[in-house]
């Protein structure tokens, strides 16, 4: 991949998935720093501009947010071509096993399950944006991004754990846990949270729901950046 646009944004994205960004060497992502905000895509998809005032701000989370999920989604849709899919999905290490949380369409709990895990083993891969490797089934991602810690997680963390902090995003360091950049995938699990705790249960998914479920998670991204409505 070909990054162009301000100094200081080429130099933040340039690091991020190396593997990604050699398999990748006839797409380009261009960044300008003027209004009106836009992204823009060509016809091969293989190109993509985006603009917006003020997008070089790296003080301002959401800028980096916004730019690393137009990044990442881009990227992973170019990667596909060479077995690479970016999955909709938090994964952690627990019990010697690598466990991703993935979208069905209709779960929740990603990251706080994730999290929850990561605390108990202190190895943690990353949160909402997971690649894939079909070739060696492993899954990987980069030590940059950002936890995203919606009120309702902080609020759970603080009343759970102790663990108080006024701040959005965080780093898995912040939290106490240690970065783990590739790790063969062992299981995907896709949460619901029920109102009355006698009906938990844990329920093995048949092959064509399997199949059903895995093909959201690794095209919810895509749709997403296709369609900003489903955000």
């Amino acid at each position: 991949m070909k990054i162009t646009g301000p100094d200081n944004l080429v130099k933040y994205l340039t690091s991020r998935v190396p593997q990604l960004m050699k398999v990748t060497p006839e797409v380009y992502f261009n960044i300008s720093t003027s209004d009106p905000r836009s992204i823009a895509f060509n016809e091969q998809f293989s190109e993509l501009n985006i603009s917006a005032l003020g997008i070089d701000d790296l003080a301002d989370n959401y800028n980096k947010i916004g730019l690393l999920q137009s990044f990442y989604r881009f990227i992973g849709l170019n990667s596909i071509a060479n077995g690479y899919f970016l999955m909709h999905a938090s994964a952690a290490r627990f019990g010697g096993k690598t466990i991703a949380f993935g979208d069905n369409g209709k779960a929740v709990g990603k990251t706080l399950s994730s999290i929850e895990m990561g605390l108990v083993s202190g190895e943690y891969l990353g949160d909402e944006f997971i690649f894939f490797n079909a070739t060696t089934l492993e899954i990987f991602t980069d030590d940059l991004i950002p936890i995203h810690l919606r009120p309702e997680v902080r609020e759970h963390f603080k009343n759970k754990h102790d663990l108080s902090t006024r701040d959005e995003f965080v780093s898995k360091q912040e939290l106490g846990m240690q970065y783990v950049e590739t790790m063969p995938l062992d299981l995907i699990c896709y949460l619901n949270f029920v109102s009355d705790i006698s009906l938990e249960r844990v329920i093995k998914l048949d092959k064509e729901e399997s199949e059903r479920y895995a093909l959201i998670t690794l095209s919810a991204h895509t749709k997403k950046m296709l369609d900003p409505s489903l955000y």
